[in-house]
């Protein structure tokens, strides 16, 4: 049960770590995402939160998931 316990810590502190990274490359990683994928998305400005984080990791994974090349 303890070593379950760490493992789930583990998880949720990569987690953390991986979504503090997306939000301050948030811009970045938008940028080349949609161009790799040939979205047009037009934004007036920062979209900053959760949703923003979990539209980056979602779009990340598709194209992880469905590359063609």
């Amino acid at each position: 049960m303890s070593n379950g316990g760490k493992y789930i810590n583990e998880k949720i502190e990569k987690a953390i770590i991986n979504a503090s990274v997306i939000k301050i490359n948030s811009l970045f990683n938008l940028v080349i995402l949609t161009k790799w994928l040939n979205f047009k998305l037009t934004f007036s400005g920062f979209i900053i939160g959760d949703i923003y984080i979990i539209f980056i990791i979602t779009i990340k994974n598709y194209t992880t998931n469905y590359k063609t090349d």
